[in-house]
């Protein structure tokens, strides 16, 4: 570890002493969904599966998020239409792909996002990308690694916001990569299984995953491991003919969605469908969203119900 890296790592430790716990919101229960790299974890797609676990259960959920790359400080409600300059791409993302049946609140200060979250109606609250994030507590700290994170150096000599020992923080630790080890530093690692949900169109309707199957495609990605979803599609029988990548949450010029001959459809991810991307012409190539969903393990959907659970019965006692 170079001498930058030592001190970036020794403040993180520094800060969560200071911090402690951090401010609790009464009335909400709070489950974390974190990383200790930046981007290319899967931590949206595992929030989301959380959010919606929590939701089938009959609990009143929302997301709260930093809305990364928007100008709104907030916190403020998201809807599916809300400028992503404003709220950020993710954030418009999750509330496309909540339909409804979660709310999605944007907040620098996760606290402030909690409270409007709670008085929206929610009992609890999603942190997606919240693991640094301490000055609110949470009541379930989930952490997700990968397969590169067990060598990895923290930053700037590497990826990594913290060294390996903060994992002692975390409550559960996890993996959406099918090469990450069973164990990493000495906590164990369970797997969420990413699968292809289907294909989004600009209306909202979701295309099985089989409806382009053996389609020559172009795929367009700005997020931090597009390699994922070119595995994904081509596992799914799509013929990627060419793939343009983009730096993660990068504005995609027009001309990165131009498909020459021989090409039946332009796929890009959920998040750079969030800025607009969809609305080919009438006579275009048609344009779809590569939509991916995360299996909870077992052990994860038994903490997340039992924490929140819990944390509602005890309510209803001081209540």
């Amino acid at each position: 570890m170079d001498l930058a890296a030592g001190w970036y790592a020794r403040g993180g430790a520094l800060r969560r002493r200071l911090l402690g716990e951090g401010t609790r919101v009464p009335g909400v229960t709070v489950v974390s969904v974190g990383g200790l790299r930046a981007g290319g974890v899967g931590k949206s797609v595992v929030a989301r599966s959380v959010a919606s676990l929590l939701a089938e259960a009959g609990i009143a959920t929302a997301v709260v998020l930093r809305g990364y790359g928007g100008t709104e400080t907030g916190p403020r409600r998201v809807g599916p239409g809300d400028d992503p300059a404003a709220v950020g791409d993710e954030a418009v993302e999750h509330a496309v792909r909540a339909r409804g049946a979660w709310t999605v609140v944007v907040a620098r200060r996760r606290v402030a996002g909690a409270a409007l979250a709670r008085d929206l109606g929610c009992a609890a609250v999603v942190l997606d990308d919240g693991f640094q994030h301490r000055a609110l507590a949470r009541d379930l700290d989930v952490v997700l690694v990968t397969a590169e994170d067990h060598h990895a150096a923290v930053w700037p000599a590497g990826p990594l916001r913290e060294a390996l020992t903060s994992l002692r923080h975390a409550d559960l630790v996890a993996t959406v990569d099918e090469a990450s080890p069973a164990e990493i530093h000495g906590q164990r690692v369970s797997r969420c299984a990413v699968t292809l949900a289907g294909y989004a169109m600009a209306s909202g309707a979701l295309e099985p995953p089989s409806r382009w199957r053996g389609a020559r495609a172009l795929v367009v990605t700005a997020i931090a491991r597009p390699e994922r979803v070119v595995a994904l599609v081509t596992a799914a029988g799509v013929c990627v003919v060419e793939h343009r990548q983009y730096r993660d949450h990068a504005r995609l010029p027009p001309e990165a969605l131009a498909a020459g001959g021989g090409i039946d459809v332009v796929l890009v991810t959920g998040k750079d469908a969030a800025r607009g991307t969809l609305g080919a012409p009438a006579e275009g190539t048609p344009r779809r969203a590569v939509v991916v969903e995360a299996a909870l393990p077992d052990v994860l959907r038994d903490a997340v119900l039992h924490t929140v659970g819990r944390a509602s019965a005890g309510d209803a006692v001081q209540r």
